[in-house]
């Protein structure tokens, strides 16, 4: 990476700025957006649950439920005494550099049996909350013979257990697979000529609960692979037939996506209800680019490239849908990171880059569709996979991360929505913030360009608390023009100040200069300034565009911030999550050791003594929010404007872009963290 800026400053002298941005922004596409993991979202965070308990999704959401964490007789003979889905998942290891393994349950489920009637209830207690409609449980049915039935059996025992349910035959062979023996059968599918009727007879008891999940007044059984049945138009046609005679009466049988099989090559397009997306096999892989897998059969996908064409196919079928009313309708399911690592020491495949911002805009589109072709039910794979790594349960590593962000996708809320802040707290927030006697916030714009004065008022309009404003720039001139714009058209600004500086050390000496006095009368501050292309290098004002969004942007978005500061008083520096085209940016400077010196100058010059790696944390850009406690001591530190040097050019090494990189250390070391924002908003459409 610091070959890569050194690089970027000689072509930019030899190049200029335009022809060196364009080869930055191919490299971007070619190299950093189609590495193993995403650069901009390949972490998710530590959550704490949420209940949404309050709130009624519009569409109902089913997750696919996996029966096999109890030991049964037939596991303990194949595969060891005591085998469950944990022995798998405890045993798994990283695979390559930043695999996510092992998964471990969170404390509050831990490793769970499920012939244990409160585990059931737990789970159901927290699927309610997040406004799951129900679970889809794998049925394991060999013409008769049933595997893994007890947690469903005890489920149906218990009609207090309040939440909706179904059914999918995981009608296929148990083999010796995950020892790499495929073709060892432990138990065999037959299909024998009686089997329809004996599969209705034997589910009955389940299709008449009063739980079972039905569409348009029907029960719904899914098959996961129709493919696997022979004569299978026939069966189906006989199921639907015997569960008429039995009294169940009229059925929906719906078939997954799996193996490559649709409706028409089966020839069942008139003997079926509904196909069932089945990720990852009803998905379009593409593969992680610069893997260096030791084992050669497996697969690495890249979980955001997923994302990214089901946007497209999405939007490609967004007419299509509306003209397919003939057709065998289409339920779509999602999935969080699958990786079946854990249960295959060959051939394995895992999605690599998973983040929660993807996961919550696959789950958003599948809900806007389906409002848009009024489908009442979708599918995620699933509740608790943990050997294949995609599960809605809570692990220890990431908490509730995941249910969290389905649950606000499902009901419409921006992507970081927090349920804790009750309207009780928002009041409380106005009320602290909006005190017009003793204003809390100040702004520090540095206005360079003036062109952008309207596009930076707009923004501030979206504050609802009362603020002073601080504002630099470099002209008698713009002084005036920017006095008078901002007293008339910035509406919560309780007191402007703007003042002229020499154009030098870019907005952090300005910054520093003209706060270092008054600083200690707010609590929070907002630091952003006029970042703008330059020959039309070709992302900069998308880049400073980006920045104003995800620190203003709405209203919404800034009451959010807002609260994550009153929920949180240790958190010292929010800002947004680096721009993608800048990502190979992130570094201490074009001499690495020299640009950390130069940091590591600038702390000790204000008595901070701290040991730094090779990787900064910053706000890329030196836009940020910033509870003033936290930063204030980078205000005492004597320096003055005559210390950046003259302005000439520089994109590397200077005193500004030190300090630019130590904000967040300057936070740490008063005992505060920083967060990292996005104001992602996806509405929910009309029908």
């Amino acid at each position: 990476m610091p070959r890569l800026f050194s690089k970027t400053i000689l072509s930019i002298k030899k190049n200029g700025i335009k022809e060196t941005s364009s080869k930055i922004l191919s490299y971007v596409r070619n190299k950093v957006l189609s590495y193993k993991f995403d650069p901009l979202f390949c972490e998710s965070e530590y959550q704490d649950n949420m209940d949404f308990s309050q709130y009624n999704p519009k569409v109902k959401a089913i997750a696919f439920y996996l029966p096999q964490f109890h030991n049964i007789p037939e596991n303990d003979e194949w595969w060891g005494k005591d085998f469950t889905e944990w022995t798998n998942t405890r045993k798994a290891t990283p695979k390559f550099e930043g695999h996510y393994q092992p998964r471990e349950p969170h404390n509050d489920f831990g490793y769970y049996n499920l012939l244990n009637i409160e585990t059931l209830k737990k789970q159901t207690e927290l699927a309610k909350q997040h406004g799951i409609y129900g679970f889809c449980f794998y049925l394991y049915w060999f013409s008769g013979k049933r595997l893994l039935e007890k947690p469903l059996d005890l489920f149906l025992s218990h009609p207090e257990i309040d939440i909706n349910f179904c059914i999918c035959w995981a009608n296929e062979n148990w083999t010796r697979r995950w020892d790499g023996l495929e073709d060892e059968v432990l138990m065999k599918q037959t299909y024998s000529d009686d089997a329809p009727y004996r599969f209705i007879e034997d589910i009955q008891k389940y299709i008449v609960d009063k739980r079972y999940i039905k569409v348009d007044g029907q029960p719904v059984i899914l098959v996961y692979n129709p493919g696997n049945i022979a004569n299978v138009r026939d069966v189906f046609i006989k199921w639907k037939k015997h569960a008429d005679e039995i009294g169940i009466g009229k059925i929906k049988i719906w078939v997954c996506k799996t193996f490559g099989h649709t409706p028409k090559n089966l020839q069942i397009e008139d003997a079926i209800d509904g196909l069932v997306e089945f990720p990852p096999h009803s998905i379009t892989s593409v593969k992680a680019k610069r893997m260096n897998l030791i084992e050669k059969t497996a697969n690495v996908y890249d979980y955001k490239e997923v994302v990214f064409e089901t946007k497209r196919e999405f939007a490609s079928a967004a007419k299509k849908i509306r003209k397919s009313s003939g057709k065998v309708p289409v339920y779509r399911t999602c999935m969080m990171s699958w990786d079946n690592s854990a249960r295959k020491t060959k051939g394995w495949s895992v999605y690599a880059g998973f983040s929660l911002i993807y996961f919550f805009d696959w789950v958003s589109l599948i809900v806007n569709e389906a409002l848009q072709t009024k489908k009442s039910v979708f599918f995620i794979n699933a509740w608790n996979e943990w050997a294949e790594g995609t599960y809605l349960e809570p692990d220890k590593k990431y908490g509730y991360a995941n249910i969290n962000t389905f649950s606000k996708a499902i009901l419409g809320f921006s992507f970081n929505h927090d349920v804790r802040f009750t309207d009780d707290k928002f009041e409380e927030i106005n009320k602290e913030l909006m005190r017009i006697d003793e204003i809390k916030i100040c702004l520090q714009v540095h206005l360079y360009h003036l062109d952008l004065i309207d596009e930076i008022i707009t923004n501030l309009n979206y504050i609802p608390f009362p603020f002073h404003c601080y504002i630099s720039t470099d002209t008698d001139k713009k002084v005036n023009i920017i006095q008078n714009k901002f007293n008339k058209r910035c509406k919560n600004a309780h007191g402007v100040y703007v003042q002229r500086f020499e154009n030098r050390g870019r907005d952090v000496a300005p910054f520093i200069e003209q706060m270092k006095d008054v600083i200690s009368k707010y609590e929070y501050i907002l630091h952003i300034h006029t970042k703008k292309s330059v020959e039309n290098d070709g992302y900069r004002d998308d880049w400073r565009k980006y920045l104003y969004k995800h620190l203003l942007g709405s209203t919404g978005n800034i009451v959010r911030v807002f609260n994550e500061f009153v929920a949180d008083k240790k958190l010292g520096m929010i800002f947004p999550v680096t721009f993608v085209p800048v990502v190979p940016l992130m570094i201490w400077g074009s001499d690495l050791q020299q640009g950390k010196k130069n940091v590591l100058g600038f702390l000790e010059r204000i008595g901070i003594e701290m040991t730094l790696s090779d990787k900064p944390e910053f706000a890329a850009g030196n836009m940020f929010w910033a509870r003033t406690e936290s930063i204030k001591k980078a205000f005492v530190s004597g320096i003055e404007q005559h210390n950046f040097p003259i302005e000439c050019g520089q994109v590397d090494m200077t005193l500004a872009h030190a300090i630019e990189r130590a904000w967040v250390y300057v936070a740490k070391d008063a005992g505060y963290t920083f967060r990292q924002t996005s104001n992602i908003m996806r509405k929910h459409s009309t029908l």
